[in-house]
């Protein structure tokens, strides 16, 4: 067995905001125990907050989103000399493009543990050639990794559905989630009163407010929601949709019609991107996330723990959070009648049936970070024990 605090371990994540917002807190309380370097992009404002907040090493290595054969090389070249020089005993990737270059580069590094942690699956929503093109390169990640951890069960199931790993390589830590919520942080007590946040960001005293935090894109189900919400509101004059987020610009890109909805329509509040969601949690009246497909969606556990009910669609990571009338409504996807239901179904019935206390229980119960973070530190031992 090797001493634990001699351990190197390397984190990749292909850009810095997944290390810097996802596994905010991660990397420095893991540190306590190994020595750990973070390798991602260098976009100068998420990489150096990371680099000071976390405390820990922090390299740069340009590592593209999108398949680009030379720069994934040269991404290449530079993880191998990185890990030959730097020996860790683990490397532990996220994100896929950092998955495949990193899992490969420490194969022919000969790093004994190499894992990969799976947040999503862009091709549940792939079709034709670059269907079969991105699950090859999953299959190969998946085959280069000794260990792979899906951050749902839903999404675990899916892939040994889909035979792109086998059984005992696959593990879910815990009842899912990367990284957990931080529950002391995203707990309603911290903050004013309802009344008093609406007044300051100009949202309806008395008005049912519906909320989506998380990028404006044609994947989350924003064109059914916003198409949703307009009808709906043309019987229910006192409610309000609030958008926090930005317009997505390369991929998931929505039509110009939606776009003027979304700006022009009075009852809809386009309000931006803040580092400090929670007034918004606060303020709103249920969240809604009718998103295709996700990994484990932080918004919903974020929202949860602000004792916000939820309105998600039925896939994976958002139907283990939420349970029917008990914290939410979990809906068929890319459905606008469903959302619209959905609508009628919170305003009309949401007082009194879900328990404030409870839903933020339910995730304090399943999702508390500090607890995430201590089974993460718990299976590197283990796997360090064994070799």
């Amino acid at each position: 067995m090797i001493s634990s605090n001699k351990i190197k371990i390397i984190r990749v994540a292909t850009v810095p905001i997944y290390m810097n917002i996802v596994l905010k807190g991660q990397l420095s309380f893991l540190n306590r125990f190994y020595n750990i370097i973070a390798i991602t992009g260098n976009d100068n404002l998420h990489f150096n907050t990371l680099k000071e907040r976390e405390q820990v090493t922090v390299r740069a290595v340009e590592i593209e989103r999108n398949i680009r054969p030379k720069e994934d090389v040269l991404a290449l070249c530079r993880l191998i000399r990185m890990f030959r020089k730097e020996k860790p005993t683990v490397v532990h990737s996220h994100t896929p493009k950092a998955g495949l270059l990193s899992m490969m580069a420490a194969y022919f590094s000969r790093v004994p543990i190499r894992i990969h942690t799976v947040t999503g699956m862009p091709l549940m929503e792939l079709s034709g050639p670059k269907y079969y093109l991105v699950l090859i390169f999953e299959k190969l990640t998946y085959k280069l990794a000794t260990h792979i951890y899906p951050n749902s069960k839903g999404l675990n199931d899916y892939i040994l559905a889909k035979n792109m790993t086998t059984r005992n390589k696959s593990t879910v830590l815990l009842n899912g989630s990367t990284n957990g919520v931080d529950t002391t942080w995203f707990d309603p007590l911290l903050l004013p009163s309802k009344l008093e946040l609406r007044l300051n960001y100009g949202i309806g005293v008395t008005a049912y407010v519906f909320l989506f935090v998380g990028r404006i894109a044609r994947e989350k189900g924003i064109v059914e929601m916003i198409t949703s919400f307009v009808d709906f509101q043309k019987t229910n004059r006192d409610s309000e949709l609030v958008l926090i987020g930005v317009f997505e610009k390369v991929n998931g890109l929505l039509n110009k019609e939606i776009i003027s909805v979304i700006e022009s329509h009075p009852q809809i509040k386009l309000l931006g991107r803040f580092d400090d969601v929670r007034p918004f949690y606060k303020l709103a009246d249920c969240f809604v996330l009718p998103s295709y497909r996700e990994g484990f969606p932080n918004a919903v556990m974020e929202a949860g723990a602000m004792a916000l009910p939820c309105i998600v669609t039925d896939i994976n990571g958002c139907n283990e959070i939420i349970e029917n009338g008990v914290n939410g409504w979990v809906i068929e996807p890319k459905s606008i009648g469903a959302i619209r239901e959905a609508f009628c179904f919170m305003i009309r019935s949401n007082v009194g049936l879900m328990s404030s206390e409870k839903i933020r229980e339910r995730i304090i119960r399943n999702y508390e970070r500090k607890e995430v973070q201590l089974a993460i530190k718990k299976e590197y031992d283990r796997l360090i024990s064994e070799l």
